[in-house]
Parts: structure tokens; C-alpha cells; sequence
């Protein structure tokens, strides 16, 4: 369950924000950076919330 929750957590934050920085402006290559590093809190969160149901 761990994993599913980090995949979903970590799918949707970077999805969020990629159409956030674009929204904003942002070029390609920005909106492509912030969302990589947006989906590593998305994980990290995902699979912590997994554990809390797990």
C-alpha cells in the first residue's frame, strides 16, 4: 500500500504544479524542474499517509 500511496502522492503533487508554473508563466524546462522536486514531497507525503491507513 506504501507504494501506491507514494506513486498516487507523488503523480498528482507534480501534475498540481507543473499546470501551476505554467499557469504562472513558466517555461518548460521551469515547469519541469518544480514539478520534479514537488514529487518528491508528494511521495514522501503519499507514502506517510499509506502508513496512517496501512
Amino acid at each position: 500500500m506504501k507504494k501506491v500511496g507514494g506513486f498516487v502522492g507523488g503523480t498528482v503533487v507534480s501534475y498540481a504544479v507543473w499546470i501551476l508554473v505554467e499557469k504562472l508563466g513558466g517555461s518548460f524546462f521551469t515547469a519541469f524542474i518544480i514539478s520534479t522536486l514537488a514529487s518528491g514531497f508528494g511521495i514522501y507525503y503519499g507514502v506517510k499517509i499509506a502508513k496512517r491507513y496501512d
